[in-house]
Parts: C-alpha cells; structure tokens; sequence
C-alpha cells in the first residue's frame, strides 16, 4: 500500500484528532448528571469514529508492502461506516437536539473524521481489485449495530436516534427508515467500490 511519510502522518493525525474528539466528549460528559458511559458507547457515532481511527493507526503502521484483499476490505469497512455517520448526522439529525454537544469534539466526529477518511480512500485507493460482492461485508458492523441497538433498547427502553426509537416509532416504523439507509448503504458501497477499482487502475496504468 502506498504509504509514504506524509500519508502515514496524515492518518495518524486524522486518528489522533478523532481520539481527541470522543475523549473530549466523555469527559465533559461526565460532569453531566445521570450521564451513562454504556448510552454513550451505544452511539453509532461513537463506535464509528473509534473503528474509523482503529483502521487509521493500523494502516499507517504498516509496511508499504503489506498489500492484501482483507486490509482493503477492512478500510472499505470503516470508509462505509463512517460516511453513514456523516450522512445520518446531515440529513436525519440536522436540526434535532443531539444533546450537550462539544462544538468541536462534534466537528470531529460528524464532519472532519468522515471527510478525512473517505479522502484517505482517494488518495490511496485499493491495492487490490474488489467486487461488489466482497463490499457486502461491509454492511455486517451497521446491521449488528441496528440488532444490537434494538435488543438493547427493549430491555433498557433508550434509543440514542429518534429513527431507532420503537417507543415511539414502532417495530414498523423502524423497519421502513432501516431499510432505506440499508438501500443507501448497499449503493454507497458499490460506489466506493467501483471509485476505488477505478482510481487503482490508474495508478496502475498513469496516462
């Protein structure tokens, strides 16, 4: 993988910055009353930018010649996963009351880290061919999020998005806002795939 000294530092950077905008928001958050650390690691924000930087540091670690399916699979994850967070954040939560918010631990986690690492996707595209097909693992990390997020939430009766709440939306109307993220995502993911087979074989092949 192409990882030269100033892509490894700007992934390191981008991972640092989004370690920085969590820990910044549990600490503040822990001076507020009846704050729940569980709650807040049941976001799927939360658990995103956390992967999202998890895959940052590692990639930026290792040698330029370690070039496998499973390591592009692996970014495409974290790529797919952290872009849903930016999108839901801009068009399902715009406006809503996302709680006691730090302006720029918010910054971070809904705006720069999905920026940052669907940039980090352009810059150093696949090293590897994938297929539509291989992509469909990408979607295993939101749809155990949305079970996990139901079954907890039956027995804890909290929703930390108000289009996952079956208090008030119902099973049904669950289903129907899942299912068009899930629609979303399927496309977003052959995007990102057919983009990354596309700017490959252009390093590959420089006019």
């Amino acid at each position: 993988m192409q990882n030269g000294t100033a892509l490894r530092a700007y992934r390191l950077v981008v991972a640092l910055a989004i370690v920085a905008g969590v820990t910044g928001q549990f600490v503040h958050n822990l001076g507020t009353p009846g704050f729940n650390p569980a709650n807040f690691f049941s976001y799927f924000t939360i658990q995103s930018n956390l992967f999202g930087a998890l895959v940052l540091a590692y990639v930026a670690t290792r040698p330029a010649s370690d070039v496998s399916a499973r390591l592009d699979l692996t970014r495409g994850a974290a790529v797919l996963a952290l872009s849903l967070t930016g999108v839901v954040f801009s068009v399902l939560l715009a406006g809503t009351d996302v709680g006691d918010m730090v302006p720029w631990a918010n910054f971070i986690v809904h705006y720069l880290a999905p920026v940052a690492i669907v940039a980090d996707w352009l810059i150093d595209p696949p090293r590897t061919r994938l297929s539509p097909r291989q992509s469909a693992w990408w979607l295993a990390f939101p749809l155990l999020y949305v079970a996990y997020t139901l079954v907890r939430g039956a027995a804890v009766h909290w929703y930390p998005y108000p289009f996952l709440n079956v208090d008030v939306l119902g099973y049904g109307g669950v289903a129907i806002y899942a299912a068009v993220i899930s629609v979303g995502l399927v496309a977003a993911a052959f995007a990102f795939v057919a983009l990354g087979n596309v700017l490959r074989a252009r390093r590959a092949h420089p006019v």
